[in-house]
């Protein structure tokens, strides 16, 4: 674009004055309804803004007129994933890849969508990709991370974070992984330092609250990790795994009446909660309500667990629960 209008609109998008580039762009379109860099740098402008509707008409006239432009698909599929239109979004940053398969901005919020919609080898596909076109984009590391964590690939989520980091030390995304990846390696010290870390620069992030209530949990550290369920709590009351993490601690304090009901919680909102089925089991176990304890022990077997299928024979058999 290199219309004197096109400049200055250009301009005001690199000083960040994204409002004013965006009625430069209105302007500019007006008057030059042909030019496809306009309707794309609109586009852009709208992104920055977060005016997804605009977004998605912006980059359906650059389509009208350039077809092949794999950026514009790119816009089209950002406009339509922030609609939660995920399935649609996804067909664009497909067409914007086979276009141009350089494209790294494509392959990342494909593997995004991807991970959204829970395709996640996919999704881990498509950000290796992303990070093969361009190493040193920190967003994609973080991407791979939070992918290889939800893969419960816990070694390789821990370098992906840590190269994550190197890129960007703030990346609150990577901390709060690389905490739940420690976790699962069993390196608690470090787990509850990465997620106080993420807490020093988002004290509002419930994973990190509920990241670090795990860690003091198995450091044996259960008034911390009380209160920190507590907070995560606040945050979102609607977590189970939070409530059944909570009624864990009550049941190491020997609370089990508070055991019973912060599993209830998680119960109420997943009924299907297989750990707080079996904290549930536990509490009235170590009551000696040895009935009660079989009920719930009986329901996590039928979901599938294993152990409450073993436990279960045993209080058929006359054991006590312990």
């Amino acid at each position: 674009m290199t219309s004197e209008r096109g400049q200055e609109c250009e301009e005001l998008f690199r000083n960040r004055k994204y409002a004013e580039a965006l009625n430069c762009f209105d302007r500019a379109v007006s008057e030059h309804p042909e030019d496809v860099d306009l309707w794309v740098n609109r586009g852009t402008t709208l992104l920055r803004l977060g005016h997804w509707a605009e977004l998605l008409e912006s980059a359906d006239r650059a389509l009208v007129l350039k077809p092949d432009y794999g950026y514009a698909h790119t816009l089209r599929g950002t406009a339509l994933f922030s609609m939660n239109r995920l399935s649609e979004a996804l067909e664009s940053y497909d067409r914007a890849a086979d276009l141009d398969p350089d494209l790294s901005v494509a392959w990342h919020y494909r593997a995004d969508t991807l991970w959204r919609l829970q395709r996640y080898p996919e999704a881990l596909a498509s950000i290796d990709r992303a990070i093969a076109l361009n190493p040193d984009d920190g967003d994609s590391h973080s991407l791979r991370t939070l992918t290889l964590v939800t893969l419960g690939r816990w070694a390789e989520a821990l370098m992906s974070a840590d190269r994550a980091l190197t890129i960007d030390a703030q990346d609150i995304r990577a901390l709060q992984c690389k905490s739940r990846a420690l976790f699962n390696l069993m390196r608690f010290e470090e787990a509850l330092t990465s997620a106080d870390q993420a807490l020093v620069l988002d004290p509002e992030m419930t994973p990190a609250h509920y990241d670090r209530a795990q860690a003091l949990y198995r450091l044996e550290r259960l008034a911390e990790a009380l209160a920190s369920t507590e907070r995560a709590i606040a945050l979102d009351a609607g977590d189970p795994n939070v409530w059944t993490l909570r009624a864990s601690v009550f049941g190491k304090l020997g609370k089990e009446k508070e055991a019973i009901q912060c599993a209830d919680k998680a119960l109420a909102i997943d009924k299907e909660n297989i750990p707080a089925l079996k904290v549930k089991a536990a509490g009235y176990g170590k009551q000696g309500l040895h009935h009660e304890a079989l009920i719930y022990l009986e329901e996590a077997a039928r979901l599938g667990d294993a152990q409450a299928s073993l436990l279960a024979r045993t209080v058929r058999q006359g054991f006590p629960l312990r």
